[in-house]
C-alpha cells in the first residue's frame, strides 16, 4: 500500500530508442532505394501512374469516377500493379546482383 503512495520515477529514453533502424531494402541505403524506386515506377504506363498516384494521395475515388471505374476495380487495378512492381523489384534486384533481405 506505501508503493501507491510514492510518486513514480520517470525514466528518460535514450536516444538510440528513437532512432528507427536503418531500412533493409535491398540492403540500399535510403537515397539508393528512392533511384530504385523511381526506375520501377518509370516502367509503368502513364494511365497506371497516375492511377496509382491518385491512390496513394487517397484520391483514388475521384480519379475512379473521372475514369469511369468502380471503387472495387480500381482497388483490384492497383493490386496488380503493386503486384507487378513487387515482381520487377525483384527481378532487378537480382539482375544486380543484390541480395533480399
Amino acid at each position: 500500500m506505501r508503493e501507491g503512495w510514492k510518486a513514480r520515477q520517470h525514466e528518460q529514453l535514450a536516444d538510440v530508442d528513437i532512432l528507427k533502424p536503418p531500412s533493409s531494402f535491398y540492403n540500399l541505403d535510403p537515397a539508393e532505394q528512392r533511384v530504385f524506386l523511381s526506375e520501377c515506377l518509370g516502367r509503368l504506363p502513364n494511365e497506371e501512374f497516375e492511377m496509382l498516384m491518385a491512390y496513394v494521395r487517397g484520391e483514388g475515388e475521384a480519379w475512379s469516377r473521372k475514369a469511369g471505374l468502380q471503387p472495387g476495380a480500381l482497388r483490384l487495378r492497383v493490386h496488380r500493379i503493386r503486384m507487378r512492381l513487387e515482381e520487377l523489384a525483384s527481378v532487378r534486384a537480382r539482375g544486380s546482383g543484390r541480395k533480399e533481405s
